[in-house]
């Protein structure tokens, strides 16, 4: 029956009326289900090409895509919402190819995809190219030089917040330098532990800002002999 059925495939006898029963006088169609049972993977890939080559001129049926890899294509009604690959048994839109969204439109699918694919770009490139957020409205923010004391410019903030660029936390005014152990044109801060004895600073002494005094980091306590 192998041979009978991979013989037909490849002389492109796929036609309802062609790959019937090989009984002599019997005339009955060979399911799909048969095809793919009997024959090997590279002659069910020439039955379903030589099969959409078929359906193509058809008005009633259309051939689509699954959207598992290296999965192929197959044949469906022509209004089918929801396809079922005779493969790998996935669902999805036969419409556009896209996985089942009942209730929502392929064109609402279709923009939502699209804005989110921006965004995720975005944040790409943010990484990319070490941009932060202001911590306090999240707007974007890129500092090409200077000082990492940053004043969000948006128009939630107007200037009323301050963040540090290097760690990302907010800031009040009076940190500007305090929060920075040597100074805020360094890439470095209190949250950072490249200087830490630095940031031991006395918070109650008026001058406690860069080069004021500092407090004397906790001590452990003696070990008892």
């Amino acid at each position: 029956f192998s041979s009978y059925v991979s013989g037909k495939i490849m002389d492109g006898q796929v036609a309802a009326d062609e790959l019937v029963c090989p009984l002599p006088d019997c005339k009955t169609e060979i399911t799909v289900a048969q095809v793919e049972g009997a024959a090997s993977s590279p002659v069910w890939e020439k039955f379903l090409q030589f099969r959409m080559d078929l359906w193509e001129c058809r008005a009633d049926g259309r051939v689509i895509e699954c959207p598992t890899q290296k999965c192929g294509k197959f044949l469906v009604e022509l209004n089918v919402d929801i396809a079922t690959c005779p493969r790998c048994g996935q669902e999805f839109c036969g419409r556009c190819g896209d996985q089942k969204h009942e209730g929502i439109s392929c064109d609402s699918l279709k923009a939502w995809r699209q804005q989110n694919d921006a965004e995720e770009s975005f944040e790409e490139l943010m990484e990319q190219q070490q941009w932060r957020r202001c911590p306090r409205c999240r707007a974007p923010s890129e500092r090409e030089s200077g000082c990492n004391f940053m004043q969000c410019r948006s128009s939630i903030c107007r200037k009323r917040t301050y963040w540090c660029y290097v760690c990302g936390k907010e800031l009040s005014k009076e940190e500007h330098y305090a929060h920075f152990p040597r100074g805020p044109y360094e890439d470095e801060c209190c949250e950072t532990d490249q200087a830490p004895f630095e940031c031991f600073r006395d918070p109650a002494d008026p001058s406690a800002g860069f080069g004021g005094p500092l407090r004397s980091p906790p001590q452990s306590p003696p070990s008892q002999g």
